[in-house]
């Protein structure tokens, strides 16, 4: 249920004024301030997908609306730009995990990977469901899409070990949604709950892959965290390859540096 309405006039002098804070690409966010409290305001730019993408996370936190998620304040168009508007949460970003907040965010995870849909990759703004058939396509299109990434001889042994686990992709269940992008920025600690935040990139799959991705971004080390069966550490270990050399192939398109990111390639490569 939105529960604001802060007009229009007071957008139009953040987008004006004010200092944009995201980090990323995809849409432009400022933080406002109304009625003596502070919101965060995503609104679209002229990046490929930027509408795209603010539609993906707008829609996710509107119909899932879970304690873990940022609440859904007010949606609208300015001056042709589509935005929404959320609370701020007010707390800490975590510089890395301990093993009881490992344990918190795994439970949040669980709760997001029970959440089932159709298809699988990508989420459709507006629909529950993936712009792939299956989890396996996504992975053969993704693959097929980084043929030109310069790093020939890693996508090789990528390839090699996709082709190795492909009977086992195409018989997995993989209708998860998955957040997609778990770095140190879109995860906060306030009163010791967790929250994930910024789903712009969230997708439909296989579960064990939000896990590849947190540990990429964190460097936990996770298979010897949690006990694992072996085609899970297997695909895991696939996971944590494909998602930080799409991660790489994605920054370096964007102009963004990729130097701690080729570092982390090379020694799980290895």
């Amino acid at each position: 249920m939105l529960t604001m309405s802060i007009p229009e006039s007071i957008l139009q002098k953040v987008t004006l004024r004010s200092h944009r804070n995201n980090r990323g690409i995809g849409y432009d966010l400022y933080f406002v301030s109304y009625q003596n409290k502070r919101y965060v305001f995503r609104i679209e730019n002229s990046e490929t997908n930027s509408k795209l993408k603010l539609n993906r996370h707008r829609f996710l936190l509107q119909y899932i609306s879970a304690d873990y998620m940022q609440q859904l304040i007010q949606i609208g168009i300015l001056k042709g730009r589509h935005y929404f508007i959320t609370s701020y949460i007010q707390g800490k970003i975590p510089s890395k995990l301990s093993g009881v907040l490992l344990s918190k965010i795994f439970l949040v995870l669980r709760k997001v990977h029970t959440i089932n849909a159709r298809g699988a990759g990508h989420v459709y703004p507006d629909f529950l469901k993936g712009n792939c058939a299956n989890w396996k396509l996504f992975i053969e299109n993704t693959l097929s899409n980084l043929k030109d990434t310069k790093f020939q001889s890693e996508l090789f042994q990528l390839n090699q070990m996709y082709n190795e686990l492909k009977s086992i992709l195409q018989h997995r269940e993989a209708h998860s949604l998955l957040h997609g992008d778990l770095n140190k920025n879109n995860i906060i600690i306030k009163d010791g709950k967790i929250y994930l935040l910024d789903w712009e990139n969230a997708l439909i799959g296989d579960s064990l892959a939000d896990y590849a991705i947190l540990d990429n971004f964190f460097e936990l080390n996770i298979l010897n965290r949690s006990h694992w069966l072996s085609t899970e550490s297997s695909l895991i270990t696939f996971y944590k390859r494909f998602f930080l050399i799409k991660e790489i192939d994605y920054k370096k398109n964007h102009g963004m540096s990729v130097k701690e990111d080729i570092k982390k390639l090379h020694k799980i490569m290895i």
